[in-house]
């Protein structure tokens, strides 16, 4: 019925050595879409350790920072559905932190059933996206809520479900009569909620 779309940046921070080859356990039903990143050789997918892993490959060690962008998507069910946020988690690192935001841009009701190793934090305390000028990032803007995590694994249970449109309409109806002619003036003033409308019969 639709899609989980998960966008998620990565910064290493090299303490010592070099670092040159990328590895992020993936979940079996999570189809990465794009990986991108400076001085990428190349990314695939493969097996290791019994599970899935994305393996990104760079043309230059890297001595102090990385930045690494991986876009992914996983396929949900009918709705209504119940699944969880899939993590796509770095590996050979001394700890993994970060922050979580989930929401809609769409008409989906979308709620956290279970949040264990999230802390929640105020959706304006989440760091601002960073992106290209082809490939922007974004915020969503509908039912957003902000978590931070000091470590790897945590867990966010969710559902999601169709929002059917509410709305209520008001009527305001003027009739005039002339000598020879009825006129009638009709105004609708419609309060919608919940979901946009985009279609309105009016018999």
């Amino acid at each position: 019925v639709g899609a989980l779309h998960t966008d998620t940046l990565y910064t290493y921070r090299i303490v010592q050595g070099t670092l040159q080859t990328l590895v992020l356990e993936i979940p079996d039903d999570v189809n990465v879409t794009q990986v991108q990143g400076d001085n990428i050789l190349e990314w695939r997918i493969g097996n290791g350790g019994g599970h899935r892993e994305l393996l990104v490959d760079l043309n230059r060690p890297q001595e102090q920072q990385y930045v690494l962008r991986v876009i992914s998507e996983l396929v949900l069910p009918d709705f209504p559905s119940a699944f969880s946020l899939p993590i796509l988690a770095p590996q050979g690192v001394i700890r993994a932190s970060g922050f979580v935001l989930t929401g809609t841009e769409s008409a989906i009701r979308l709620i956290v059933k279970q949040a264990a190793g999230l802390i929640q934090i105020d959706h304006d305390a989440f760091p601002m996206p960073q992106g290209d000028e082809e490939n922007p990032r974004t915020l969503p803007g509908r039912r957003a809520y902000a978590y931070q995590y000091a470590n790897l694994p945590f867990t966010l249970e969710l559902e999601a479900d169709d929002v059917v449109t509410a709305f209520h309409a008001e009527d305001r109806l003027v009739l005039s009569i002339d000598d020879r002619d009825v006129t009638l003036d009709a105004a609708i003033e419609l309060h919608i909620r919940d979901a946009a409308a985009r279609e309105i019969d009016v018999e």
